[in-house]
């Protein structure tokens, strides 16, 4: 060991752990190496290593693994928690498809000049005019006596809960009761023939209508005019039809759809406002006393009636 290079890791090794014979130390120290690793191991002693407490040492490292458990549950726990709520709202929404009662609509259409009777569930009954539909929810009726109308119909209504019919124009509840609805064009009539009616508007307007009592809604909005019915029942039942100051042009209207014709040439007088009827089982008298009246001359040719000014 006469220099550094001589000396092994061994031999350090030995060095520093007191190991050596006193001959070999005494060889080791007559080295040059021997002082250079006398000052690294003099600064050595002089640095302090933290203590390592074994058992404060477990605990903290159980600690964090135990914290690490916990956060994995944790994780597990939320992670089952979103798998069953997105089963449960699967399972619901699957279980409400299937539960769901799709609406069993009743549709009824009448064609020109043809008129028809229904039943309703509840034994109420409608007499449907030409040109006309009705609309129901026929596996609900019992909840929701809710009628949709195009058109005009008398509605003979059982007692019970409330019975609605609605048009585009307005609205006509009832509990029990007779009344006629003429809905055409921008125009809803109602007659009430028995019990109570109450019509409203688009327009949040209201009015109820005893026995005997007619009410109109013209373009959205209720008239507060009332009048007096002249029948027991509406006239069209017997085969005729009557209006009051109703614009010539919805009973042109009514005319075709009676009759099957085409009507051309009254567009300039279809705002003239016209009172009166027209029976039902003749054409050429129907015309004549819609537009004679009126001081209006027409001609027809075959299925087509021609307005003459």
């Amino acid at each position: 060991m006469s220099d550094s290079e001589n000396i092994t890791e061994e031999d350090l090794g030995r060095w520093l752990a007191d190991d050596m014979t006193p001959e070999e130390l005494a060889i080791f120290e007559q080295t040059d190496a021997y002082h250079t690793y006398k000052i690294i191991a003099s600064y050595s002693e002089k640095i302090e290593v933290p203590a390592y407490h074994v058992e404060g040492e477990y605990k903290r490292l159980k600690k964090r693994i135990d914290k690490r458990k916990i956060k994995v549950v944790r994780l597990r726990a939320m992670v089952a928690i979103a798998a069953v709520t997105i089963a449960i709202v699967a399972i619901s929404s699957l279980l409400f498809m299937e539960s769901e009662v799709v609406p069993t609509l009743v549709v009824v259409n009448t064609n020109v000049g043809q008129n028809d009777k229904i039943v309703l569930p509840d034994n109420s009954t409608i007499d449907l005019n030409i040109a006309s539909s009705i609309e129901y929810d026929k596996d609900n009726w019992s909840d929701n006596r809710i009628i949709h109308l195009d058109g005009e119909a008398y509605f003979d209504v059982t007692k019970g809960s409330k019975f609605e019919v609605r048009t585009t124009i307005g609205n006509i509840q009832v509990l029990g009761t007779e009344f006629n609805v003429r809905m055409r064009r921008n125009i809803l009539e109602v007659d009430c023939y028995e019990g109570r009616v109450l019509v409203s508007d688009t327009i949040e307007g209201t009015v109820e209508l005893e026995v005997n009592q007619r009410a109109r809604v013209v373009n959205g909005r209720l008239v507060k005019e009332i009048r007096e019915l002249n029948t027991d029942e509406p006239k069209w039942q017997f085969g005729e039809s009557e209006f009051v100051e109703i614009p010539l042009g919805n009973v042109l209207e009514e005319l075709k759809n009676q009759f099957g014709v085409e009507i051309s040439g009254g567009e300039k007088i279809e705002h003239r406002l016209y009172t009166g009827g027209f029976p039902h089982d003749n054409l050429k008298d129907a015309i004549e006393l819609v537009l004679l009246p009126m001081s209006v001359k027409f001609t027809i040719k075959g299925d087509s009636v021609i307005v003459i000014m």
